[in-house]
């Protein structure tokens, strides 16, 4: 419900997203009667799950303010509130309240799979993606679900506009998590997360994600209603061979036969074996000159 009173009621499957202002009112109800309902909730501030409970204002405020405020309800059945927050309470299913109203909110809430998603995919993985492009009423959030094989990883990247939180579904996942801060005297931080585990990146440190063990799925979030992604195969493929040779102190011929010609956000470990022949080192002629221009290749 909207500040003009507006609601709508909605029916979220699994998979589904469901999106909250801050301050609207909502409520969530199981309405299998057999498995009940798991749900995942994320908030883009630290005190973001200090909710306003309905209890909560009920055992806050004196019997004179409530009578009042209730249409002078006895003050016996005051006495039945809850003393505390009841913030999860077995209720009744009725079926007549689970079609939307025809009083729609502006933004509509929930976000179906069945409308679809874009998607990012490559060798080993696919991320779809819930951004405010494709769910209107993510005033301040975004986020998406990340599927990896065996082996497949989320590219080196880093995130220019968002800080991520990653919950893992199934299965497990390393990381490795770096920022340029008091580097390298403070090391890049190796993780391996499993499911129910929760990883955190800040924005703009570079990471990774690679299922180990098995497949993995992975439910990513982040406060910004449009995330931006910046990864390693896509600065490498866009970046002059002669800039990058210079920065990692090779030679160009290195960089125009390894380093990516296109935008990669999946890949396999198992394909980028090399063979022997193409692992020997190249050497570099002693009687040529080194012509290194010592170009630093950076993200700011």
């Amino acid at each position: 419900m909207d500040n003009n009173n507006r609601y709508v009621n909605g029916v979220a499957h699994t998979g589904d997203v469901w999106y909250f202002p801050l301050g609207w009112q909502h409520s969530i109800q199981a309405i299998d009667a057999e498995d009940g309902c798991t749900t995942l909730l994320w908030f883009d501030d630290a005190d973001g799950a200090g909710s306003i409970n309905l209890s909560d204002m009920m055992a806050a405020y004196p019997d004179d303010i409530l009578k009042a405020s209730l249409n002078d309800i006895p003050t016996d059945i005051i006495s039945e509130f809850p003393e505390k927050q009841n913030s999860v309470a077995l209720g009744t299913i009725q079926d007549d309240r689970l079609e939307p109203s025809d009083y729609p909110l502006d933004l509509w809430p929930v976000f179906p799979v069945d409308k679809g998603s874009i998607s990012d995919s490559g060798e080993g993985g696919v991320e779809y993606a819930v951004r405010q492009e494709q769910m209107l009423a993510t005033l301040t959030m975004s986020g998406g679900r990340i599927e990896l094989e065996e082996g497949g990883m989320r590219e080196l990247h880093w995130h220019t506009n968002a800080d991520e939180l990653h919950y893992v579904l199934e299965g497990c996942v390393r990381n490795i998590v770096h920022s340029n801060i008091d580097f390298p005297a403070t090391p890049a931080e190796e993780y391996t997360i499993c499911a129910g585990d929760i990883g955190y990146v800040p924005k703009q440190f570079v990471h990774y994600l690679e299922a180990v063990g098995g497949p993995a799925t992975v439910i990513a979030t982040f406060n910004h209603p449009s995330w931006g992604t910046q990864g390693l195969s896509g600065m490498l493929s866009v970046t002059p061979a002669h800039v990058t040779s210079s920065t990692l102190t090779t030679s160009v011929e290195v960089a125009e036969k390894y380093f990516p010609k296109e935008s990669t956000a999946f890949i396999k470990k198992d394909q980028m074996a090399i063979d022997e022949e193409d692992d020997e080192s190249e050497e570099q002629d002693d009687d040529q000159p080194n012509t290194l221009n010592y170009v630093a290749v950076e993200s700011s």
